[in-house]
């Protein structure tokens, strides 16, 4: 299809025999261990610089630091928000190549659990929605720019 598609791994985490089972062809494709969030959108927009189309796979956000976590201390108040932001800028600026290309950018990321309704409302939790339940790793920029969002949560019991 002309496609190429790159992988981006920040959990070390890829089973080969498991794409292989997938029917992905390794050989046409790239894989590049996630360092950290700015790097992996800095790559992203040198390769869309060569014109071609991508399939970029960033798995997974939430796992993936950014510089700052991993040059800095284990104080979670010292890095507040940075990936939010940092994805912000990110995608803002990639958008337009990612379109221009026919590319896509397909981000894995978790779900985590909302503990205290969004709202700051006292609501019993079974009346909550999905978006209530469940928060996404990066703030409300990754939210903002998806296409297309597909929650893959357990059934309720």
């Amino acid at each position: 299809m002309g496609i190429v598609p790159i992988y981006f791994d920040s959990e070390s985490a890829i089973d080969q025999n498991f794409l292989v089972k997938l029917g992905c062809d390794l050989e046409n494709m790239l894989y590049v261990q996630a360092i950290s969030v700015e790097k992996t959108l800095e790559q992203i927009e040198e390769l869309m610089k060569i014109g071609k189309k991508y399939l970029f796979i960033f798995d997974s956000l939430a796992n993936c630091p950014t510089d700052s976590d991993v040059d800095g201390n284990f104080d979670p108040g010292s890095s507040m928000a940075i990936k939010a932001r940092v994805l912000s800028k990110g995608f803002a600026k990639l958008n337009i190549p990612i379109y221009n290309t026919q590319s896509t950018l397909l981000i894995l990321n978790q779900l985590k659990t909302q503990l205290i309704h969004p709202d700051g409302l006292s609501i019993d939790r079974k009346y909550w929605t999905i978006d209530q339940k469940f928060v996404t790793p990066g703030g409300k920029s990754a939210v903002y720019n998806y296409s297309l969002r597909i929650w893959l949560t357990s059934p309720k019991r």
